[in-house]
């Protein structure tokens, strides 16, 4: 408990779930709806390494540079963002970690694995009915439900309550949220 206790407790609230789920369309509906959020860091990263002409494949392998790359892009977000607002995030720090231990031999390095900030809450967005591939998403369908399911096993590990937001149209998912944040 001492390292909780050291941790810089945030407002920030994070939109969780394996790929597909539709976290990156709940956070688009949040900021229209004038909230402050934040882009994916995988999503950011390989936007910004397919802008110089790698592929996917050479993104993405090997699998640990990718999950270290994403983790420091996210923790630079974090540190250029103030802890006292209410930001909505799209995915966060644990979510490196899951999937480090679902699909890593090794463990992310230790430099890597703490977790300076304390999220104020933490939503798994339920799979959609339909799993669909994109540019920047190769997993399977398996593989998105083993995700999800270790999301919900990290983030409950962490200490955090996991609130599950049920398939709906994309702003009843948001007002969902807002609903159990009490901020609509």
């Amino acid at each position: 408990m001492q390292e909780r206790d050291s941790q810089i407790t945030t407002k920030w609230i994070v939109i969780t779930g394996g790929p597909g789920v539709g976290k990156s369309t709940t956070l688009n509906a949040l900021g229209h709806l004038g909230y402050e959020t934040r882009c994916e860091a995988a999503r950011l990263w390989i936007d910004e390494e397919m802008s110089k002409n790698k592929t996917l494949t050479e993104i993405r392998k090997p699998s640990m540079n990718f999950q270290i790359a994403v983790n420091i892009l996210q923790e630079a977000a974090e540190a250029r963002s103030d802890p006292k607002k209410t930001i909505f995030w799209d995915r966060a720090k644990p979510d490196t970690l899951a999937y480090v231990e679902l699909f890593e031999t090794s463990p992310l390095p230790e430099s890597h694995t703490l977790h300076l900030r304390r999220y104020h809450s933490i939503f798994l967005l339920d799979p959609l009915p339909r799993y669909n591939t994109d540019y920047a998403r190769f997993e399977t369908e398996t593989d998105a439900k083993r995700i999800q399911e270790k999301l919900t096993e990290v983030y409950t590990r962490l200490g955090y309550d996991v609130v599950q937001i049920p398939v709906r149209p994309v702003l009843e998912r948001a007002q969902l949220i807002l609903n159990h944040l009490a901020l609509s």
